[in-house]
């Protein structure tokens, strides 16, 4: 990863180290943490939501920074880039994220085959060869058939 120095020049340096502070100060809660669990967790990284790739719009848009913790960033959000899409869930395990691969057509008609042979059960079949299953089996909600508590 380049330094900003080697990217920026020193007034878009200092006008992103003001702009982090503010935005921290703002918004200092991790939005990934209150999002998916409900817990107001202090943020300490300010995330670009679209990545800026050296592009001095991109990185200095305060629409486009978002609050994270560090386990976050460095985890679910470098996820998530290198995919293309995030593997979030609603309630019923369905793919939030219109990139998923689940909302395209032939990935579902090819997830219900696997489905229909025996992959949709624990123990049976192995879904993390699959592109869109980036979680262990038991972990993701279509796969869990005995949720905790019930």
């Amino acid at each position: 990863m380049m330094k900003l120095s080697q990217q920026f020049d020193a007034r878009t340096v200092r006008r992103w180290v003001a702009l982090r502070r503010d935005h921290l100060r703002s918004q200092p809660h991790c939005v990934m943490c209150l999002e998916s669990h409900g817990k107001f967790v202090r943020g300490t990284i300010v995330d670009h939501v679209v990545p800026h790739r050296g592009d001095e719009r991109l990185f200095l848009d305060p629409r486009n920074l978002q609050t994270l913790c560090s386990s976050h960033h460095s985890a679910s959000k470098q996820r998530e880039e290198l995919a293309g899409f995030s593997a979030a869930c609603d309630v019923d395990g369905t793919p939030i994220d219109p990139r998923h691969p689940w909302h395209n057509a032939a990935a579902r008609l090819q997830f219900a085959d696997w489905s229909r042979r025996g992959g949709g059960k624990l123990g049976g079949g192995d879904c993390r060869n699959k592109i869109w299953a980036r979680e262990e089996p038991a972990a993701h909600p279509r796969f869990n058939r005995n949720p905790k508590g019930a």
